[in-house]
């Protein structure tokens, strides 16, 4: 939607996108958008078609009050790939379409809270190497998974060298698969796991993957699979002051800055022209 241009403009962000649905058996189908008791069910229902569908009704209704000058853009930017590789997001930027926002508002569920900072991500794959023999005489051998555990609880245990971020804590680190092993009695030579690292600003996550290799010794070599740098706004931004007084208007509760522990779209937007993220 238009504005007079007085103002820089402002991205509305959601994402089409959602995480698989799981192995469990859900209570209602998790396609079905069901409706019960005046809430609707499905994958992605919170996560985040609720949002989109707000700011898709929130911009309908600017569309339809032409008495009310925008000053600014108001930018629906929603995109697909949120949950993994960013690439609606990546794609938006190389266009060039959103290169005049002044402000980021993504419309993740927060249940109102006002969230101004998310943790970034390391995504990396482990290899353990090992030896192979029958299990009668492990010791001709080097156990692969041995290998994997031993290199897992140092990586769990490791602290990077920062102040722990004052909404977002200090990073966590979550083994998200591991493979290893062909037979009960065959030592095993090969180990892999897919690994997930949440990073709190102001880590940089490329710097935090130089680290994790140092510890990875030689038996066991790291491939950065990908990354997401950290957002992290400034509480006194007008605009997080802007959404501070609607919460707090709506929900009649005071309000204050929160963070996240998930990425959004925002460390690919925020970080390329330095927005304010709420």
């Amino acid at each position: 939607i238009k504005g007079s241009g007085e103002k820089p403009g402002l991205i509305f962000s959601a994402h089409f996108d959602t995480v698989p649905e799981g192995e469990i058996p859900w209570t209602y189908p998790p396609y079905g958008a069901e409706i019960h008791d005046n809430k609707i069910f499905g994958r992605g229902a919170a996560d985040m078609k609720g949002g989109m569908a707000a700011m898709i009704m929130a911009a309908e209704a600017l569309a339809k009050t032409p008495e009310l000058k925008l000053k600014g853009d108001l930018i629906i930017a929603f995109t697909s790939g949120e949950t993994s590789n960013l690439e609606g997001a990546k794609l938006l930027v190389e266009s060039g379409k959103i290169k005049d926002a002044g402000a980021f508002c993504v419309s993740e569920p927060t249940g109102l809270d006002v969230l101004i900072a998310e943790k970034g991500a390391l995504w990396m794959k482990a290899k353990a190497l090992g030896k192979t023999a029958h299990s009668s005489m492990p010791e001709r051998g080097e156990n692969a998974i041995s290998n994997m555990v031993n290199f897992l609880y140092q990586a769990e245990q490791y602290i990077p060298a920062f102040h722990s971020h004052d909404l977002l804590g200090d990073p966590t680190i979550t083994v998200g698969t591991i493979n290893g092993g062909v037979f009960i009695n065959v030592v095993p030579d090969t180990c892999t796991a897919k690994i997930d690292i949440r990073v709190p600003p102001p880590l940089n996550p490329k710097e935090l993957f130089a680290e994790y290799k140092k510890l990875a010794g030689e038996r066991v070599h790291l491939d950065l699979i990908d990354y997401k740098l950290p957002v992290d706004t400034d509480p006194d931004d007008p605009f997080v002051k802007i959404c501070l007084g609607a919460a707090q208007e709506i929900t009649q509760e005071k309000k204050v800055p929160g963070g996240t522990p998930y990425f959004t779209d925002g460390t690919i937007i925020c970080n390329e022209y330095n927005l304010p993220m709420v």
